[in-house]
């Protein structure tokens, strides 16, 4: 997990580097966008677009935490499905700060990934986020 300040005004070319920085070796391969200044308002639960795995087993997810406003913290979980249609749940965290955060998920048999971002507060209050998926074989 890497944790670091927002320093500039566009923080998703940063979690690209970021992202593209933590996948190591397997640093080649596609990056896909699944939000870009997203507001997530207190008590909703939005979910990014499926990113479709192809032949990867394993995925590096970058997230931005742009702005907390009157809201205690931000929960992303990484659902998995087989089909588009069905989703399971993989693996959660609670950012509780603004910030940069990233990890390396492996043993991914799903043929599509997607976070779901929820925003834990008193109604009125939102989050800005930016993420990334980068698949890749393990």
């Amino acid at each position: 997990m890497k944790t670091g300040e927002i320093c500039d005004d566009d923080p998703v070319s940063d979690l690209r580097l970021l992202v593209t920085e933590d996948g190591g070796a397997e640093g080649r391969g596609r990056i896909v966008e699944v939000a870009r200044r997203l507001g997530v308002a207190a008590l909703e639960v939005t979910a990014s677009e499926s990113v479709a795995m192809g032949r990867s087993t394993a995925a590096t997810v970058g997230l931005v935490v742009i702005a907390l406003r009157s809201i205690a913290s931000v929960t992303v979980q990484l659902e998995l499905s087989s089909d588009g249609e069905n989703w399971k749940p993989a693996s959660s965290t609670v950012l509780t700060d603004a910030g940069y955060w990233s990890v390396k998920l492996g043993g991914i048999g799903s043929r599509y990934v997607r976070l779901r971002y929820s925003a834990n507060g008193s109604p009125g209050g939102s989050a800005l986020l930016a993420a990334l998926v980068k698949p890749w074989k393990r």
